[in-house]
């Protein structure tokens, strides 16, 4: 015959539910996944100032010499924080207003992630 009032609104009393407890789990891993996507970029830049200083005796000191579409990622800022001729540090930091800005793993904050010629991740709980 079909479904009744009451029936109705018992199913979508537990679809709120259901959604309800799924949200959190869901954000979260939204979350870990733009972090990974962060040092994914970075291990693209890393890989990019290896090739700069093949041309140059010098490693790049600006993102846009390397990949200027690392500028438009949504969620991210990318920087060379420390170039020379024998070393770098690359950084991605969240941007204000992202959901990255409450990243983190166990105590430890995601929000900035940095890496460097040494292959020195930190903060090291974020890249495990």
């Amino acid at each position: 015959m079909g479904f009744s009032l009451v029936e109705l609104l018992i199913s979508i009393a537990l679809l709120a539910t259901l959604a309800a407890l799924a949200y959190p789990s869901l954000s979260g891993y939204m979350v870990k996944t733009q972090r990974r996507a962060a040092q994914q970029g970075l291990y693209h830049l890393q890989l990019q100032q290896e090739a700069w200083r093949i041309t140059y005796p010098h490693y790049a000191q600006q993102i846009s010499d390397l990949d200027p579409r690392l500028a438009a990622h949504a969620h991210y800022s990318f920087s060379i924080t420390q170039a020379s001729s024998s070393q770098y540090q690359l950084t991605a930091t969240a941007k204000s207003g992202s959901p990255q800005v409450n990243d983190y793993q166990g105590s430890q904050s995601c929000q900035s992630l940095t890496l460097n010629r040494a292959q020195e991740k930190t903060p090291q709980e974020c890249w495990e």
